[in-house]
């Protein structure tokens, strides 16, 4: 009698418990469910801040129309050295310097590996906090070298390389030299007329790179781009160049 008393109640029990054991998968895999539809909102609401930072970086863009064909012409997509071989001549005229030759280099080519991840972008060695490839989002520039030699009287060579400073590329100029060529060094009577310029200078250009997604993109981040970088740049460019001085020998030029 008193085991009949336990009977109901260990069945009740045994029927919650055989019930939790079916329902408790269920009930995991809607919390997954629920993570997942949490996540994706997150991502949705991402996508549309970045939509909308893109539709704001572009109307700045479109505002800055100077800056954006500034930026092309001095920093283009390609090497394009017959446009730079063509003003290094251009310029040679207005200054009154015979070019003597051009010569055209590129850096040896590097053989690297390169990582991408699921989605095709390009990332580094470089490593976030959570363990993940850093993406590379930012293009480095790339250059090729140009060895220029011009003939000229020294104020003609110097007027050259005062105008050399403003043709429309970005360069960094490595080496520059004047003086007597290694003929008129050996000669008796060398003719100070006609000195010999050199000028190494290497010029940039940006491959664009390629995305397969905008959510990698840092810049997306934000909705203001900042002008006040290429402003200053374009301030330098369109500056004039500080006279070259002659040392204080008394000559009209160090080679009298």
């Amino acid at each position: 009698m008193h085991l009949k008393i336990f009977v109901l109640p260990f069945l009740i029990f045994l029927v919650l418990v055989m019930g939790i054991g079916f329902i408790k998968p269920d009930i995991l895999s809607m919390e997954a469910k629920k993570l997942e539809i949490i996540a994706k909102q997150a991502q949705s609401d991402n996508i549309e801040t970045l939509l909308a930072n893109i539709g704001t970086l572009t109307s700045s863009i479109d505002s800055h129309k100077s800056s954006e064909s500034f930026l092309q012409k001095y920093l283009p997509k390609a090497m394009d050295q017959e446009t730079v071989i063509d003003a290094i001549n251009f310029t040679a005229i207005q200054s009154g310097v015979l070019v003597e030759s051009i010569e055209v280099t590129q850096p040896a080519s590097e053989t690297a590996v390169v990582q991408t991840d699921s989605v095709g972008n390009v990332v580094s060695q470089e490593l976030n906090a959570d363990g993940t490839a850093v993406v590379n989002t930012k293009p480095s520039p790339k250059f090729f070298s140009v060895d220029t030699v011009v003939r000229g009287n020294y104020d003609n060579i110097k007027n050259f390389t005062q105008r050399l400073a403003h043709v429309d590329r970005f360069y960094s100029l490595k080496s520059f030299s004047v003086g007597l060529s290694k003929q008129d060094l050996a000669s008796e009577n060398p003719d100070i007329s006609n000195l010999e310029g050199t000028f190494v200078s290497d010029f940039e250009y940006v491959k664009p790179l390629k995305y397969h997604s905008a959510l990698t993109i840092g810049i997306f981040n934000s909705s203001v781009l900042d002008f006040s970088a290429i402003d200053k740049v374009i301030a330098w460019v369109t500056n004039s160049v500080p006279v070259l001085e002659k040392p204080p020998t008394g000559k009209p030029n160090p080679f009298q």
